[in-house]
């Protein structure tokens, strides 16, 4: 594969992801305050967990209990 079909490929690949809904999954993003932040990163550490399992964790239990 040259350059000029590599990038002809990627670009189709780019517009494609933009088109589909992958696995059902929505993006957010929140600006934290300076004491959010590090207790949302000690929830992390202690739990093991990454920031999007994390908040996953976090919204689902909260949906949960206060319903939806």
């Amino acid at each position: 594969m040259n350059d000029a079909s590599f990038h002809e490929y990627m670009a189709s690949e780019w517009a494609r992801q933009g088109r589909e809904e992958v696995k059902n999954r929505f993006r957010i993003s929140a600006k934290l305050t300076d004491d959010t932040y590090p207790a949302l990163m000690q929830f992390c550490r202690q739990r093991n967990l990454s920031v999007n399992s994390a908040l996953r964790l976090i919204l689902t239990e909260y949906f949960t209990r206060h319903g939806h």
